[in-house]
Order: structure tokens, then C-alpha cells, then sequence
């Protein structure tokens, strides 16, 4: 047995242990359990009193169940019915369970006592011993790095344990009571002491590592078994015989196992050749298949798998226009890498047109319905069957409004239609992207009555798009007579207290420096010198037609330049640069058209050191450190640049008033 116990570390545990099964057993908890031990086997009422939580007074509460059996969280949806002013229920705690947890709902708010012990319980047999793997996993529920030994966002860190001292006392109170668990938990005992700086040349690990090398011997260790014991190997010293032997052992007594696995998915990593690599992804799925292995993650796994399975898959699909490996693979290719491969094979090309929405209608299809229907991984268990649905909407909601518009675009309005009702909720008005679409949407499917309120969730997260203020300016006019009082309405429905904050922010970061005015070329081949502008405030956008983000800031953009037009002390200059297209002014003019933008275009002149277009934006990149587009810097009447900003954020009307707040400020101080 391992031995570092210590007597303060037993009090401090003894102590939690206490406070554990008094706040539990206390009838002025909010949540009452009958019987008040979980007995496993057996039914466990519920009695939850909301009067003493953050959900107190909602009409609807309901809960989650979860328990914990041999390291791995389950969960189940639990509901409840209001009786003598509590919320009741039962739930049934399986035989194996050796900790259980309960989390209370009501729309998108949750209870969870922060993950203290009132809502947390061990279990115990009908002797009223707690089984094996019950204080450890207690232990991992709170422990920072062990989040997938826990349940997701339900510790606060006030509850979670010190990993330096506490962790190691429950690691003895577990073998204390249950020897036989040192084979399971010496993986955990080594990784907590890596973590800490106290792994390397530490004879308890190697002694852990022997207890399973011992236990391989007498025939009682498990592939998985072997695994952690390499891996402990390692932590012990890193290349060392050790890690060697264990690894040998391994890969005599399972050559298929998941060391061999470990070792081919890095070997394929690590092929140059892209044809020889096919040849060995082609060999490895039928070796290894994915329905055998998907419970099994190793950091091999998780680090190159996908990039194995992407890098054949997206060969095939650059070189040959060639989906036939995106079909065969998909049912291997590992489901975190499912929404990297939606973003690759689908909304890349769409958003920069490199193929139609009809082109890609079939592999979105495809992937889309290999998202919401592979069968969930053991690790994935510790959602219920509705937070595993709303976990993956969530998740993927940017891949469905992409996907959403593709089917639109491909005449299927009314699936476009049921995607987006899905997601709404999830977006809540964050995107004017998504705003924007859905209100086309809406009103071709004749649900134009969702409208207002659709904007106003736009209005209240500051989202805002020239058209949906339009919109909305309409039906206000339609429900007052008139648009008079309008401007006072909207200004009124802005989140004005995070607008103030912002400005806060943005003036904290103002900086007072010399900048040099470069010339430029102007669409007609002319020449414009920026020079020539000193005395004005200056708004440069850099901007190229190939950037996705820079295009979709120029309505935000645009925005500011209409408030600004007027006002021949403020000029707003949007500067093309690394263009890489021979017709790329040709782009420029086509898109400007289309979109009936009237601000100036300027032509970032060619750098003699690159050949490149990109001569003033080169030098400011390396004269105040940034890199990247869109590239924004405002510059003040006395010619210093004051404001220096990179990428877009996805709100047009934040974008427009930080702009606005910028100029304003610069104007009090000429």
C-alpha cells in the first residue's frame, strides 16, 4: 500500500468527510434526501426546497442525476412535480454507482451549490460502507486537472481541492478502506505528482508501475491496465528503461492494443509522403476501427488522429476535387474533429465562393447528419439526453447558420427555417450575421411576426445591422403612426451600461504616437498622398478582398462613415493591401457596387523588399507590433496615431459607436 499519510492531512479529510454528512443530513438544506444515505440498488427521493437557492420562485424546476461508477459520470434527467410548497422526485442509484450529484434547472439557470457537499453524496452498500472508488472519485469530481474524472461547470472554484496536499490525503482514505484500488488510481497519484514537479526519480510511482507489471504476471492486468502503467513509466523518468520494458510488455501481450495503436497513429503523423500516408490510414482503420476504440483517449489520439484522417481526406479533396475518403472516413474520423472538418470542406469555400452551394450541399448534408447522430462516447454520458443535444446546437451553431444559408441558397427554405429556430436561443442576438439571415427567413416562410422581437435581442446586445434598424424603425412607425420618437426608442433600448464600460475601455487604451503618412494609389491609377491630410482626424481601414472578417466589418464601417460623410474634419480611407489576385481591383469595384458603399478605396503601393502590395501596412505592422486584417488605425488632428485595433468582433452597430465615440473624443480635445 502506498504509504504518505500523515496525521494533518487525516484531520483536515476527517473534517470534510464530517461537513460532508452533516450539511446532507440538516432538513434546513435546500435539497432533503429519503433515505438520507444512497443506498446502491436502491430508490432515492428528492425533496428540494427552490426558497433557498437562486431559482426561488420559478414556476418550473427540474433536475439532473448523476453518478459516478468506476471513475466515469453518467447523467439522467429527473422530474420533478410541486407539492407543499417543495419540488420532488426519485431516482433510482444503480448498483455501481459509487457517488451521485444532482443539479437543479429551470430554463437556462442552474442550481448547484457551487459543487459543495449538500448536493454530493457517497454511496454506501447495504452494510453502510462506502464501495470501492467512492472517495476518489469525490476527490476527482474536485480537483483542478481532472476535469474529465468531473461534470462540467458544476464546481466553483471555491470548491475545488488543493492538489498539493488534499488530493493525496483522499487517495489514502480510498486505499484504506479499499487496497485493491492502487492498480486504478497510482495513474492518477503519478499525474497529480507531475502536476506538482514531484514525479521524476519518485519511488512510488515505480512501485505502482511493478504492482501492475506483477499484476500483468499473474494474469490480472488489462490493456488499459498496461496503458497507465507506461504512461506512470514515463512520469518516473522520461525515455528510461522503465517506460521501454512496460511498453515491450505491452505490445507482446496486446499487439493490437492501445500501445501499438499509440505508436501507429504517430507514425503515420510523422509520414511525409501523402500517398504512402493513405496507404497506411486505409491499413489502420480496418486495424484499429473506430467503434472498438471510441471510449479510448490517449494524447496520441487526441493530438494526431484527426490530423491524420483531415490531412488524406483534404489531399484528396484539393488535389482531385475527390469526396470519396470525406464518405469512407466518416464514420472514423474522431467526433471533435467533425466540426474542424465542417469548417475546412464547407464554410471556407462557401464564405470565400470558392465552390456553390450546390457544390456543397451534399458533404454539409453528410457531415451534419454524422454530427447530430454519432453515438455519444463514454465521456460524453456525463450530459443527459437534452444537454447533450443543446451541448451540440450550441457547439455548432456558426456551422449551422452557414449551413442554413447554403440549403436557403439550394431552394430548401423551410429546413433553413427549422435549423435556425434551433440555434436562435444560442445566438440570442449576438450575431448580426445570424440576425440578419433569420429575418430573411422569417419572412419568406410567413413568419414575419418573430421579427421585432428577433431585433430587439439584436438591439440589447448591441448587434445591430443598418437594415435591422431600418426594419425595426418600420414597425414602429407602423405601430405609432409615424417614425417620429423613433431615435429616442432605440437609444433607449441599448445596453447603455456595457456601451459606457466599453468606452471606458477603449479610452484606457488610446495612445499618443508619431506615425508616418504613406502615398497610395487610388482605384483609377491615379496617385493620393495621405500627407496631404494632416490637420483631419484619419479612420485607415486595411482591408483585403480575399479577408473574410474585413468585408464583414464594412457594414459596421460604413455605418460610421455615413454618420461622418458630412464632415470634411473626419475622413475614413479604406486601404486594399496583400492583394494577391491579378483582377483584384476589378473585386474591388464589384464588391463595392454590390453592396453600394461610397466611401474611398485606396491601393496599398508595392513593397520593393516583398513585391508585395502591402508597403505602408508592412511598415506599420512592424512600427507598432500588430499583425493580421482588418487593421484599424485612427490618427488625430495633430497627425499622432491615437487607436490601433485588429480583427472584427461581429457586431456592426459596436463597431460603428466605438468608431463614433473615438472621433468624438478626439474632437474635444482640438
Amino acid at each position: 500500500m502506498r504509504i504518505i499519510f500523515n496525521y494533518a492531512l487525516v484531520v483536515v479529510g476527517l473534517l470534510c468527510l464530517i461537513s460532508c454528512k452533516e450539511t446532507i443530513e440538516t432538513q434546513d438544506a435546500p435539497l432533503v434526501l429519503e433515505p438520507q444515505m444512497a443506498f446502491m440498488g436502491k430508490p432515492l427521493s428528492i425533496s428540494y426546497d427552490d426558497s433557498k437557492t437562486n431559482l426561488a420562485g420559478k414556476d418550473d424546476i427540474n433536475a439532473v442525476f448523476y453518478y459516478c461508477s468506476n471513475y466515469v459520470w453518467r447523467a439522467q434527467d429527473v422530474n420533478l412535480t410541486k407539492k407543499h410548497g417543495l419540488w420532488k422526485g426519485e431516482v433510482h442509484v444503480p448498483d455501481s454507482a459509487a457517488l451521485v450529484a444532482f443539479k437543479f434547472v429551470s430554463g437556462t439557470e442552474e442550481d448547484t451549490s457551487n459543487g459543495l457537499a449538500q448536493y454530493v453524496q457517497l454511496t454506501v452498500d447495504q452494510d453502510t460502507l462506502n464501495p470501492p472508488s467512492s472517495f476518489m472519485s469525490w476527490c476527482l469530481l474536485r480537483a483542478p486537472g481532472f476535469e474529465q474524472f468531473s461534470i462540467p461547470n458544476y464546481i466553483s472554484d471555491s470548491a475545488k481541492i488543493d492538489t498539493k496536499q488534499i488530493f493525496f490525503f483522499w487517495i489514502n482514505q480510498e486505499l484504506k478502506v479499499h487496497p485493491e484500488e492502487q492498480k486504478n488510481i497510482g495513474y492518477l497519484a503519478a499525474r497529480a505528482m507531475k502536476m506538482n514537479g514531484k514525479a521524476v526519480g519518485n519511488a512510488i510511482i515505480k512501485n505502482d508501475v511493478n504492482l501492475i507489471l506483477s499484476l500483468d504476471s499473474a494474469g490480472e492486468a488489462t490493456d488499459l491496465d498496461l496503458y497507465h502503467a507506461c504512461e506512470m513509466a514515463k512520469t518516473y523518468e522520461y525515455n528510461g528503461a522503465l517506460a521501454a520494458h512496460v511498453e515491450e510488455v505491452s505490445l507482446n501481450k496486446y499487439p493490437d492494443g492501445i500501445a501499438a495503436r499509440d505508436q501507429e497513429i504517430l507514425r503515420i503523423f510523422r509520414i511525409a509522403d501523402i500517398q504512402e500516408k493513405e496507404e497506411a490510414m486505409a491499413a489502420f482503420v480496418k486495424r484499429f476501427p473506430y467503434k472498438k476504440w471510441k471510449d479510448i483517449n490517449t494524447y496520441n489520439s487526441d493530438m494526431y488522429l484527426g490530423k491524420n484522417f483531415q490531412s488524406v481526406i483534404y489531399n484528396q479533396i484539393i488535389k482531385h476535387n475527390n469526396y470519396g475518403l470525406a464518405k469512407e472516413y466518416l464514420h472514423e474520423v474522431p467526433f471533435m474533429n467533425l466540426t474542424t472538418s465542417f469548417w475546412h470542406m464547407i464554410q471556407i469555400p462557401y464564405e470565400k465562393e470558392m465552390l456553390s452551394a450546390q457544390e456543397l450541399l451534399p458533404t454539409a448534408n453528410m457531415l451534419m447528419t454524422e454530427i447530430f447522430n454519432r453515438q455519444r462516447t463514454q465521456k460524453d454520458l456525463v450530459y443527459t439526453d437534452r444537454e447533450w443535444n443543446n451541448h451540440i446546437l450550441n457547439q455548432h451553431k456558426d456551422a449551422i447558420l452557414d449551413y442554413a444559408l447554403i440549403l436557403d441558397e439550394t431552394g430548401s427554405v423551410e429546413e433553413a427555417y427549422t435549423w435556425l429556430q434551433k440555434v436562435d436561443c444560442y445566438f440570442n442576438g449576438s450575431s448580426s450575421k445570424f440576425t440578419d439571415f433569420y429575418l430573411t427567413i422569417l419572412d419568406k416562410t410567413g413568419h414575419s411576426e418573430k421579427a421585432e422581437n428577433l431585433i430587439l435581442k439584436g438591439v440589447a446586445a448591441n448587434t445591430v445591422s443598418p437594415g435591422m434598424i431600418a426594419r425595426l424603425k418600420s414597425i414602429y412607425a407602423q405601430k405609432n403612426g409615424s417614425e417620429e420618437g423613433f431615435e429616442a426608442y432605440y437609444q433607449g433600448l441599448k445596453p447603455l451600461t456595457e456601451i459606457e464600460k466599453h468606452h471606458k475601455e477603449i479610452k484606457d487604451s488610446f495612445i499618443n504616437k508619431d506615425i508616418e503618412l504613406y502615398p497610395y494609389e487610388t482605384l483609377n491609377g491615379g496617385d493620393f498622398n495621405m500627407a496631404d491630410m494632416k490637420g483631419k482626424i484619419l479612420i485607415l481601414d486595411f482591408w483585403a478582398t480575399w479577408c473574410g472578417p474585413c468585408k464583414a466589418a464594412m457594414p459596421g464601417m460604413n455605418m460610421a462613415y455615413q454618420q461622418y460623410k458630412e464632415d470634411d474634419g473626419v475622413k475614413f480611407y479604406f486601404i486594399s493591401t496583400m492583394e494577391s489576385a491579378k483582377n483584384y481591383k476589378s473585386q474591388i469595384e464589384k464588391f463595392l457596387k454590390q453592396k453600394d458603399y461610397q466611401f474611398t478605396v485606396l491601393l496599398d503601393k508595392k513593397n520593393p523588399q516583398t513585391d508585395k502590395g502591402d508597403y505602408a501596412y508592412s511598415r506599420y505592422a512592424k512600427t507598432f507590433g500588430f499583425s493580421g486584417i482588418p487593421q484599424k488605425l485612427i490618427i488625430d488632428a495633430k497627425g499622432k496615431v491615437r487607436w490601433i485595433s485588429t480583427g472584427y468582433y461581429g457586431s456592426p452597430s459596436a463597431l460603428a459607436d466605438e468608431i463614433s465615440f473615438i472621433i468624438e473624443e478626439l474632437k474635444k480635445e482640438v
